[in-house]
């Protein structure tokens, strides 16, 4: 009987088989997010096995390289890979409730399967985005302040971060760093918006009556995260 760790090893050598495919489609999506999401805005079963793939993909590889420049000692573990699968999805989850939400308080066509496979993909550049944008800010504070950056990480890891805990010029890169991340990962959001506007087959007028709804109704949702990662 297979146990856990052949099922991950198997998983992770059939990710590998399709790595070239991956990263052709996460290049064209990055440079041409609106192009991309319209081809898949029918939402088959075929294109919502491809980004339910595509989305787990960006999750795994996303998770090794934080643990390998971060050093986490849970990275290689089987409870580290699923504790992170099962948080991202939720709040990945979270969101798309949010996002479907949004639409139908304008009026919108698109289905909850569509608006799935739409965010599986989209919720990959957003998540190298921000996430490197996280690394990179660790990395630096790393060498600028590193008895800061690890109070930092222990503070994150109990729930309650604090970057007064970084010296001032720490403290200024890492929040600049992250807040550019931010700021690129709304500007490529805003970019794909038209992609879902079509799908759900809307004027801009309520595309942007949707997006101000979206934004509201972020603000109880990262209050749910926030409390659960304070947990």
């Amino acid at each position: 009987m297979a146990t856990q760790e052949d099922r991950v090893k198997d998983i992770l050598e059939k990710s590998v088989a399709v790595l070239p495919v991956y990263f052709s489609d996460l290049l064209e999506l990055f440079f041409a997010p609106k192009t991309f999401l319209q081809r898949k805005q029918v939402a088959d079963q075929g294109d919502f096995q491809a980004s339910c793939l595509f989305l787990g993909l960006s999750l795994l590889l996303l998770f090794l390289a934080e643990n390998i420049l971060r050093g986490n000692p849970d990275g290689h573990s089987v409870q580290g890979v699923a504790s992170l699968f099962a948080l991202t999805t939720f709040y990945i989850l979270l969101w798309l409730v949010v996002l479907r939400l949004s639409w139908l308080a304008v009026n919108g066509k698109a289905s909850f399967r569509q608006l799935f496979v739409l965010q599986a993909y989209a919720s990959g550049p957003i998540l190298y985005i921000v996430g490197g944008a996280n690394l990179l800010a660790y990395a630096v504070t790393q060498r600028l302040d590193p008895d800061g950056t690890e109070a930092l990480k222990d503070a994150m890891r109990s729930g309650v971060p604090d970057i007064e805990l970084l010296s001032p010029s720490a403290q200024l890169f890492f929040a600049c760093t992250l807040g550019t991340g931010l700021f690129l990962a709304l500007v490529w959001g805003i970019a794909a918006w038209g992609a879902f506007r079509e799908a759900n087959a809307v004027t801009r007028t309520r595309s942007a009556m949707a997006f101000l709804i979206l934004c509201v109704l972020s603000l109880p949702a990262f209050a749910i995260v926030f409390l659960l990662n304070s947990l």
